[in-house]
């Protein structure tokens, strides 16, 4: 009989879920010498997809000594760091895994990619079959939506990118390297914040090497789409319903949105902004600075925005209020600034 544990088919390797600045010493210098692990690549879960792409049979000799050390098997590193992505169709068959991959929509054509691959749902789209299915190949919440463990003090759904908002001339010159490469950053559209073309754009609409590049300066999906593009890329249809009333808060409707008509907040200063106006935009990484297109040669911008409960004061019921007008108090807008900080995390959570 099959034994399974906690609901998966294999023991989780809780280690690998823990903050990397929380790891014993020797586990993060395994996770370094072995496997090319950085604290950035460790704390979003699959984001190191150079080395989590490949099934054990494709690593190094070195890569599956360092992957040993950690205590992992071949089975339990094609399960929960692979998902069995390395295998063919034709192994997945064999190992009888072809099945829940049908379940969440894949065949052998799409999987060799000659088709294209079905559309990606988050965690909590999926069915109880299609959920059933990706438990057992051992995905987990944090497995499937990308999850970031980086410690987040300030009051945007994701910690801040703290590499991008140095002045360029105190940028190590490999990194100045990278930024002028396939992104073609100049000193002049690095300083200059919103100024660069490629900052327009949505993580989907960058090439391999331009996401590979990004990766390289400390973006990733999730903090390129809400930090740079703030979602202005996405079709209005392709927001929530909730990233919607975001939106309409900061004076977005659908036909402004698709016709690109800035709304009027959008002409203030940082400073000129409601609290509730400056709460709304912290929900998409606007902040003072790249609000207000400043330039990093004349401000210093500080990392982080103090400690944040990402749980406290939440009450849904104030956004609706606030969007129809029946609440406009001091102690609502306090505690309206409160919930959107708390909504934040709940925002990107359909772009994960």
């Amino acid at each position: 009989a099959e034994v399974y544990v906690d609901g998966f088919p294999l023991e989780k390797p809780e280690f690998r879920y823990t903050n990397w600045f929380d790891l014993d010493v020797s586990v993060r210098r395994i996770a370094s010498d072995g496997l090319k692990y950085s604290d950035f690549l460790w704390n979003v879960v699959g984001l190191h997809d150079s080395l989590e792409a490949r099934d054990w049979k494709q690593l190094t000799a070195v890569e599956q000594k360092a992957a040993r050390l950690l205590e992992f098997s071949q089975t339990s590193w094609d399960c929960w760091i692979n998902n069995y992505r390395g295998y063919s169709w034709q192994e997945l068959q064999i190992f009888g895994l072809d099945f829940f991959y049908s379940s969440l929509g894949w065949n052998d054509q799409s999987w060799a990619g000659l088709e294209e691959a079905p559309e990606k749902k988050s965690w909590k789209q999926l069915n109880v079959e299609e959920r059933r299915a990706a438990i057992e190949l051992c995905y987990s919440f944090e497995t499937w939506e990308g999850y970031d463990m980086t410690i987040n003090y300030g009051p945007f759904p994701f910690a801040k990118p703290k590499r991008r908002y140095v002045e360029w001339a105190d940028l190590p010159e490999e990194i100045q390297i990278i930024a002028n490469g396939t992104l073609e950053y100049t000193e002049e559209k690095w300083n200059n914040l919103g100024s660069a073309k490629i900052e327009t754009l949505c993580w989907d609409e960058l090439t391999d090497e331009q996401q590979s590049d990004a990766i390289d300066l400390g973006f990733y999906k999730k903090t390129w789409d809400c930090f740079h593009s703030h979602y202005r890329s996405y079709d209005w249809n392709e927001l929530s319903t909730s990233q919607q009333d975001i939106f309409r808060l900061l004076g977005w409707n659908e036909a402004k949105w698709t016709n690109n008509e800035t709304p009027s907040p959008y002409e203030k200063q940082w400073d000129q902004l409601s609290t509730t106006e400056q709460s709304v935009a912290n929900a998409v990484c606007y902040f003072e600075h790249n609000w207000d297109r400043s330039n990093l040669k004349e401000e210093e911008i500080a990392i982080s925005s103090g400690p944040m409960n990402p749980t406290q004061g939440f009450d849904a019921s104030d956004i609706s209020d606030v969007l129809n007008g029946r609440k406009n108090s001091a102690n609502t807008s306090k505690r309206f600034t409160t919930s959107f900080i708390a909504l934040s995390a709940l925002v990107c959570m359909a772009f994960m």
